[in-house]
């Protein structure tokens, strides 16, 4: 019963971060046409200025990022428990950080 709840809450938290993460490439998209102003990530704006103002390269090694991130949440998570159900739920955790700031600020 404990295992099969563990799994949920794992489960919730990792799509939880995927959520966002799809979230963010949208917003990124949406707003590509000032995202160079808006943008606080010194990467991202790196990323931005790579690719001559424009938002594909940011938003291909953004997702890139989610799904490496939560492939290796994944490997960590069936070796052992304990170790991936900590480590999803503060990714969660930061995940909900930054979707509040997107929202708010």
């Amino acid at each position: 019963m404990v295992t099969k709840l563990i799994d949920w809450l794992y489960c919730l938290a990792w799509n939880f971060v995927i959520f966002v993460s799809i979230v963010d490439a949208y917003l990124l998209f949406q707003y590509r046409e000032s995202i160079a102003q808006l943008e606080r990530n010194p990467l991202g704006n790196l990323l931005l200025e790579f690719g001559g103002g424009r938002v594909e390269l940011f938003l291909c090694l953004k997702l890139l990022g989610t799904v490496v991130a939560c492939t290796l949440l994944l490997s960590i998570y069936q070796v052992s428990r304990r170790v991936g159900l900590i480590l999803v739920l503060s990714t969660a955790a930061a995940q909900l950080a930054l979707l509040l700031y997107l929202n708010f600020a």
